[in-house]
């Protein structure tokens, strides 16, 4: 199964637009009781009720109901051995054939056939709304539970008797498309008694044009991207309504926090697109610093690159994994979705390896998750070395993994998953490999946490 950074970066290919967020969302579906006008389906198909109308009529000989439905020999007798298997005809001793009590009461029923109500169970999209075949859906609390952001419906309302079609929702029933698994000929959605809200897990993409002031809003269901849900989102100004397009568009830049002075969060300005800056100011840095840095410290690989929003976690899971010396990260928010079980026992590996831990987190006096916090301070209580630290008022971001790297981004690393109320917002990190700056940087950070961590 892949995760939403590998669905961000496989999607990643739109001409004119780059992926600059992503998040875990439930996309809106409807669970439906409901009744409906219905006529049963037939018991025999158009070809066995031929033959069978036609020995009731008193043609019995295969070849002599051949003649008659201008049918071929062959056909008959394949659609006699089939209902002979069914117990629907019977042969008798020369040959003939004839009807059983089984087949004279289905055809005698077909004739009283007429429409009745019946009670009716299904689902439909919020988004596209159209019925749909059972999905994999979560209930709003398992939803809540999981961190992740719902995509409410357009329009809000629940669906009325009166927008269902009939036709749709005939192909959606088990057996509609099958032709031996017949279910019930729908004629018309008579009432909506009741409809539960559920939630279809998604990936929802944000892509901004490089050159215009523009979003689109894209969902991968099962990793793969969902045109239709994508249309219908768009159609009914859900970019707009939901909030993503402005806090895309109008986002404020962010301060590169490292002293650095790199180019992070959403570029302004009417020259050039954001990546073609982006890149120039790289190559800035890069003529600014890489030749001396290679000639004293050997580092051939020196410099200084961009990150995109879906490289960010895989950086973090490459910094807990396989730290040798010494792991920095700072981050406003901390939540459980990212700090789980799994984060824990990492960060308790490198603690007991020897790895020097500095975590620096907090923005006002917000505490969201008090018992991680706590879960956090006992560790960094019981392990000298572990600094645990809450700033209080940083807005930095930052990752250094030993002498290696040092990444300063708009990316919330201890929040980027598990929490709805994060706004949506273009995220872009710079990765620096230059080792005088990462080992500055890192003492930098090191001094602030320790300070603010013997205060706490």
């Amino acid at each position: 199964m892949m995760s939403p950074e590998e669905i961000a970066q496989q999607h990643d290919d739109r001409p004119g637009y780059r992926v600059v967020d992503f998040e875990e969302v439930g996309l809106p579906v409807y669970k439906i009781r409901s009744i409906v006008l219905t006529l049963e389906p037939k018991a025999f198909s158009a070809i066995e009720e031929f033959v069978l109308r036609t020995i009731e009529a008193g043609l019995t000989d295969p070849q002599e109901i051949a003649a008659f439905l201008g049918l071929a020999t062959t056909l008959v007798e394949a659609t006699a051995s089939t209902l002979l298997r069914e117990d629907s005809v019977k042969v008798n001793s020369d040959g003939t054939l004839s009807l059983t009590e089984k087949s004279r009461s289905i055809l005698q029923g077909e004739k009283l056939k007429a429409p009745r109500e019946q009670a009716l169970i299904f689902w439909f999209d919020g988004l596209t709304r159209k019925p749909i075949e059972p999905p994999h859906a979560l209930e709003p609390r398992y939803l809540k539970e999981r961190g992740m952001r719902e995509i409410r419906p357009y329009p809000s309302n629940r669906p009325e008797a009166d927008e269902i079609d009939a036709e749709q929702l005939q192909k959606v029933l088990p057996g509609g498309k099958s032709k031996r698994v017949q279910s019930p000929d729908i004629l018309q959605v008579q009432s909506v008694e009741r409809a539960y809200m559920h939630f279809v897990p998604a990936t929802a993409l944000i892509f901004r044009s490089d050159t215009k002031s523009e979003i689109q809003v894209g969902f991968a269901i099962d990793g793969r991207l969902s045109k239709e849900h994508e249309a219908a989102f768009a159609n009914s100004d859900g970019p707009q309504k939901s909030g993503m397009e402005s806090a895309i568009l109008k986002a404020t830049a962010e301060k590169d926090q490292s002293g650095l002075n790199l180019p992070i969060g959403p570029l302004r300005g009417p020259k050039g697109s954001a990546i073609q800056r982006r890149q120039d100011a790289a190559e800035r840095f890069r003529s600014k610093f890489a030749d001396g840095d290679q000639k004293s410290s050997g580092a051939a690989s020196a410099g200084v690159d961009m990150v995109s929003v879906y490289e960010h976690p895989e950086l973090l899971r490459d910094a807990i994994q396989s730290s040798r010396r010494r792991l920095i990260i700072v981050s406003p928010w901390i939540t459980p979705a990212v700090v789980d079980r799994t984060f824990m026992e990492k960060l308790k590996n490198l603690i007991s390896s020897g790895v020097k831990v500095y975590i620096g987190y907090g923005l006002g006096d917000d505490r969201n998750f008090p018992k991680l916090e706590n879960q956090l301070d006992e560790l960094a209580k019981s392990n000298k070395n572990f600094t645990l630290a809450r700033l209080g008022d940083t807005h930095a971001k930052i990752l250094i993994k030993d002498d290696e790297y040092l990444v300063t981004t708009s990316f919330n690393w201890l929040s980027f998953r598990g929490d709805p109320r994060r706004a949506f917002r273009e995220e872009w990190g710079m990765k620096v490999t230059i080792r005088d700056q990462v080992n500055a940087a890192a003492d930098k950070f090191v001094r602030r946490i320790s300070r603010s961590g013997e205060r706490g």
